[in-house]
């Protein structure tokens, strides 16, 4: 697998001088609530357009009782900027892969309530890059990865 992007969660740290530093003007963005979770990206699109976020690597916060991770099947990743392309390959489940492979977000913090199981707590990464045979997007939770080799040395002693 080509290695494109790689999702992960990262950190950031402050000044302890805030007053020496230029104040920022203050910009707003707003809040969209949509049905189908994939109808977002069409609004992160045109925020993205009009310059309200930044064109990459950015920080999305998705709140949901789904991860919404799924890869989308038979995308054409040549074909990722392809605004309206990319957004009817979409459905519920698949949207934010796209986004990220596309290089919008290299962060994505997923709020769940107590009860959603599909991931384990924690961190995960993933990388999300094209498989070189089929041309499709694929992605690799490296966190499954470990897991599956400490599972299977522990099983070997």
């Amino acid at each position: 697998m080509e290695l494109r992007s790689s999702l992960s969660t990262a950190g950031s740290s402050m000044s302890n001088n805030m007053e020496s530093s230029p104040k920022k003007k203050k910009m707003s963005i707003p809040v969209i609530i949509v049905e189908d979770h994939n109808e977002v990206l069409y609004h992160i699109y045109r925020a993205i357009g009009s310059k309200k976020i930044s064109f990459e690597n950015g920080l999305m916060i998705h709140f949901d009782s789904h991860p919404d991770l799924v890869v989308p099947k038979h995308l054409d990743a040549e074909r990722i900027f392809e605004k309206d392309y990319v957004i009817n390959c979409l459905s519920i489940e698949n949207w934010i892969i796209p986004a990220v492979y596309a290089g919008h977000f290299n962060t994505v913090v997923w709020m769940k309530p107590v009860w959603a199981s599909q991931l384990d707590d924690g961190l995960h990464n993933f990388k999300i890059g094209v498989e070189k045979t089929s041309k499709e997007i694929k992605k690799v939770n490296t966190y499954e990865e470990e897991k599956a080799k400490m599972q299977k040395i522990k099983k070997e002693k």
